[in-house]
């Protein structure tokens, strides 16, 4: 008993050996038709009908059942071909009768990866547990598959192979396919009878089908046969392939290629070039839905060779019932696309294994089987099929078809199975072409596509664009460029000519009138910076009005820009970075001047006020001045060359056909803002330590500080860059707009400091008293305003110099500055102005103090009595006091002020006497009136 069952339990055990190397890689098994031991149909299948079965009869397969694998769409559309084959025959039919006895049909799928090893070990694993196998989906795994059936005595058919190696070499080898030498050959007939007298052929190296001979053999000449072409060519192989046969320009391109197809018409396109006809002659999965899909809409007009379709005569199917036109309804139905000529014969396969096992009567007499596969005829949904002494399908020829406008595949030839009128396209449209009708909106805007691809269109309309761009559109509006206005341009450039003549006859005015005390308190020097400053100031404006076009060339057809560079762009460029360059030197000219000027009386005045002789010369201030203009220069220099302003003109509006109809231009860069901040933030630093300076001097006298003009003038800069930086930030759009706030901001700037600074002087020079006069008056009532002090002087023998001042009689005496060694220590503050000879005049000429009785009873050897520092403390003068001098008095002390005229050039040391923390105390000679 043991001895009888041990050759079942050696096989049992070698086929659960196999299965485990198979399975070595995580295989899906996927069943179909499966019975359970009641005979009924499992109810997970949803084929419950109410057949009752004496056995089944088993097909197992591998297939490509992962969504990653290269074949997946072939190999999971011809699986679902065969799943609703085996659904039908069990459902519909309850199976088949075999020998009197009735069987379910089994279908057992297994994960082959599209890879041979893993299809070898699967094929091992089942071949022993099937009654019959279903081979892959292509020649290279039908050459793994069949061998291996053969030596397990097991038939195997397969409905994806054409190659004759495939099946010489095994003798339960079966194919559903016709031969691939005679694959093309309907194709061949048709093209030479369309008139082609040219050809080439594109292939993978061990495709039988596309032979070198066949062409001359159909009376084409070749031009281009790719020799040792290697299998599953990369798309570089094939765009080299594409440009050498462009070269050649063949009328006709037969292609046998396995590999993805899109990448030959890829190829073809990059090169511009198109055949009048693309023939598939073998591989690529032509006429299947896959390769609809990876070909997309330049599928349209491609020829290939099948060997089914559905227009052809309607033979009934011997097992399933299906005729050709009931087979693709049902196939679309289930599978949601139209089924190729490969997923029609998968079914057929099953078919003609279960008509032979039923005229065979038998399942296990495998050649009484093989005999009626190699001698009988089958009807089968896929047409009256017989085998060669190879195995392979005796159709006559295979069938030639070619894709219409919609991507429907219509019938050729053989002529009398041609589909309804359908005729060939032959040549074919361009790719151009074919973009234009499919892609663009060409038809849309009434006009027709031509067959370069550009648009036919109406009298009124103009073709625009090629292929999928082109379109009938009406003339273009021109695009609006947004350039500032022509007016506005000239306004700016007025406001800079008028800037540039008063800030000559400024430059002029001060030199001609530079000897007055007027302007010798003003500083020349600081007078002719800020004239300068004001003007540089202006030429902002000038490189705020240039405008460029775009950066590079633009396409005048689609106004779109090209790899050209505009040579012209240079000059934007260069405007772009130039106004901040001369906006920032302007402005630090005019307030190094004004700056430095306010902060070097203050270092006089408070010298004065620390009783300490100090000389300010111009030179001790000019630090300022190259600080601030070194501070500004390395900003922009930073700027310059880290993100450089350059001119850059963006799209605003384009119509429906991508052309611009609205663009603007401005000057950018990355970190633009960064250092605009920053430039801004260094010049309202300045603005704000001058106001801090100008609060500090507002008691000063005023013709040595004018803190009040420049107060104005640094107040006025201070607000309109306040409000400027947001309103332009505001109006950054419109250029217009923005131009006009830029011009009027420089301009405003430039003009206020100009008339602050040199208004208040020229009025005072050309509108007031004579010289003299004026500057007795403004040294009284400005120079010290709120001053006063009380002046004691003793009579000693160092009187080699004296005092500046009146006594109680009215008369002027004076004291030579070298006399101050002999004075009181800490008794006199001593203030020199050796840059300012005005100064000099004006304290000497002009300055009246009180002072104590002088009379000899009265005078003392102590120091004056020090008195409050404070400015606010000390009384005015009152001008009235001097004009009811004495005629004498005034006489005398016009001599003292000629002489000290005459030496204004030369320094002038001054003794004032401190004042006290109370007012002088008036003597009974000088209580009816001041003294000056």
């Amino acid at each position: 008993m043991i001895m009888t069952k041990l050759p079942m339990l050696l096989s049992n055990l070698l086929w659960f050996a196999n299965v485990i190397s198979a399975f070595q890689v995580d295989t899906v098994v996927v069943s179909r038709g499966v019975v359970e031991p009641f005979g009924f149909f499992a109810a997970e299948e949803n084929l419950t009908a109410n057949c009752v079965y004496d056995d089944k009869i088993i097909l197992r397969h591998p297939s490509s059942l992962n969504e990653s694998d290269r074949f997946y769409n072939l190999g999971n559309a011809m699986l679902k071909a065969a799943t609703i084959t085996v659904d039908r025959i069990n459902k519909d039919n309850c199976g088949v009768v075999v020998g009197g006895r009735r069987y379910a049909i089994e279908l057992h799928s297994y994960s082959d990866d599209s890879d041979g090893d893993k299809t070898a070990a699967v094929t091992r694993a089942i071949v022993n547990q099937s009654n019959f196998l279903l081979a892959g989906y292509s020649t290279t795994l039908a050459n793994i598959q069949n061998p291996i059936a053969d030596t397990s005595n097991r038939i195997s058919i397969t409905a994806g192979s054409s190659g004759a190696s495939a099946h010489a070499a095994s003798r339960h080898a079966f194919g559903m396919l016709p031969p691939s030498t005679t694959y093309t050959k309907n194709g061949w007939l048709a093209l030479k009878a369309k008139g082609a007298k040219t050809a080439a052929i594109v292939k993978d190296d061990n495709l039988v089908a596309c032979g070198e001979d066949e062409a001359a053999f159909h009376g084409l000449e070749l031009v281009y046969y790719q020799e040792n072409a290697p299998v599953n060519q990369t798309y570089e192989v094939l765009e080299e392939a594409a440009y050498q046969v462009s070269l050649l320009d063949p009328e006709v391109v037969f292609v046998c290629l396995r590999g993805d197809p899109a990448d030959w018409v890829k190829a073809m396109r990059k090169h511009d070039w198109t055949p009048k006809a693309v023939i598939w002659g073998g591989g690529g999965r032509f006429g299947s839905d896959d390769f609809v899909e990876r070909v997309g809409s330049d599928a349209q007009y491609i020829m290939g060779m099948a060997s089914w379709d559905k227009s052809l005569p309607p033979i009934k199917d011997a097992i399933t019932g299906w005729v050709p036109e009931e087979f693709f309804d049902f196939f679309q139905s289930a599978a949601g696309i139209p089924p190729a000529y490969q997923y029609v014969a998968q079914s057929a396969a099953i078919s003609i294994l279960l008509q032979a096992a039923v005229k065979a009567g038998s399942l296990d007499d495998t050649d009484a089987i093989l005999e009626i596969l190699q001698t009988e005829s089958f009807s089968t949904v896929y047409g009256e099929v017989s085998f060669d002494e190879n195995g392979q399908n005796e159709a006559s020829y295979p069938l030639l078809l070619q894709y219409d406008m919609n991507r429907t595949l219509q019938l050729l030839h053989p002529e009398e199975l041609r589909s309804g009128n359908f005729e060939m396209v032959y040549p074919m449209p361009t790719w151009k072409n074919r973009d234009c009708t499919i892609l663009s909106n060409c038809t849309e805007t009434g006009g027709g596509c031509g067959v370069d691809g550009q648009c036919t269109c109406p009298e009124e309309s103009i073709s625009k664009g090629i292929g999928e761009t082109a379109h009938c559109r009406l003339p273009p509006l021109e695009e609006d460029m947004t350039y500032i206005s022509d007016g506005l341009i000239h306004l700016g450039w007025a406001l800079v000519v008028i800037q540039g003549l008063v800030s000559l006859f400024l430059f002029a005015w001060t030199c001609r009138y530079r000897e007055t005390n007027i302007v010798k308190a003003s500083q020349p020097l600081f007078l002719h910076m800020v004239s300068f400053g004001c003007c540089v100031l202006s030429w902002t404006i000038i490189p705020a009005s240039v405008q460029g076009d775009y950066r590079y060339l633009q396409d005048p057809e689609t106004r779109q820009e090209t790899d050209l560079l505009n040579d012209q762009i240079s000059n934007a460029d260069f405007a772009c970075m130039a106004a901040p360059w001369l906006f920032g030197y302007g402005f630090s000219i005019v307030f190094s001047a004004l700056f430095a000027k306010i902060y070097r009386v203050r270092m006089i005045v408070a010298s004065a006020v620390s009783f300490r002789r100090t000389r300010v010369h111009v030179k001790d201030v000019m630090y300022i001045m190259v600080g601030i203009l070194g501070g500004e220069s390395i900003i922009l220099l930073l700027w310059s060359l880290i993100s450089p302003l350059t001119w850059e003109r963006e799209v605003i509006l384009g119509d429906e056909y991508g052309l611009t109809l609205i663009s603007s231009g401005r000057c950018v860069s990355d970190y633009s803002l960064v250092f605009l901040l920053i430039f801004l933030g260094f010049n309202l630093f300045i603005l704000f330590y001058a106001l801090v300076l100008c609060y500090l001097t507002r008691t000063y006298p005023s013709e040595f500080a004018e803190s009040r003009w420049i107060t104005a003038c640094v107040i006025s800069y201070m607000q309109i860059l306040l409000l400027a930086v947001p309103i332009l930030a505001i109006v950054e759009g419109n250029n217009n707009v923005a131009f006009f706030g830029r011009a009027a901001i420089v301009f405003l700037m430039s003009m206020s400091a100009s008339l602050l600074v040199f208004g208040p002087k020229m009025y005072a020079l050309h509108y007031t008293r004579s010289e003299q006069d004026e500057a007795d008056l403004v040294t009284r009532s400005k120079i010290f305003d709120r001053m006063s002090a009380a002046v004691s002087q003793k009579n000693s023998d160092r009187n080699d110099a004296t005092v500046s001042g009146l006594n109680q009689n009215g008369n002027r005496h004076s004291r030579d500055s070298s006399s101050s060694a002999g004075m009181p220590k800490n008794s006199w503050a001593m203030v020199g102005y050796e840059d300012s000879e005005f100064i000099s005049k004006s304290i000497t000429g002009s300055a009246f103090f009180k002072s104590s009785n002088d009379s000899t009873s009265d005078q003392s050897t102590e120091p004056p009595t020090k008195r409050s520092a404070s400015i606010s403390q000390i009384e005015p003068i009152e001008e009235g006091r001097n004009e009811q001098a004495p005629s004498s008095k005034r006489s005398q002390s016009e001599k003292v002020d000629s002489s000290t005229r005459s030496n204004s050039a030369n320094s002038v040391d001054v003794w004032v006497e401190a004042a006290s923390d109370s007012k002088p105390q008036r003597d009974s000679a000088s209580s009816g009136a001041d003294a000056t």
